[in-house]
């Protein structure tokens, strides 16, 4: 996995953010949702991670399109 290819879509973004966004890439790229390698972004990073690490853990499948979006970044992307 390329932690370079992760950023954040939308939500807070803070260093908190960042590390909980590289767990959620790993998380994706492990269960065949991302190839780990394509630029992604991540939405809503601390409620993503609740869901995915929380006490639901595995309860939650994320949905392309609503929790991170595949997409090509630019400079003005919020890259990791």
């Amino acid at each position: 996995m390329d932690s370079s290819k992760i950023s954040i879509g939308f939500g807070r973004w803070d260093w908190g953010a960042s590390h909980r966004a590289v767990d959620i890439g790993r998380y994706l790229a492990e269960n065949g949702q991302w190839d780990g390698h394509t630029p992604i972004a991540i939405n809503n990073v601390y409620e993503l991670h609740r869901l995915l690490f929380g006490v639901c853990r595995g309860e939650y499948t994320p949905q392309l399109g609503v929790d991170y979006e595949v997409r090509v970044c630019t400079n003005n992307d919020n890259r990791l």
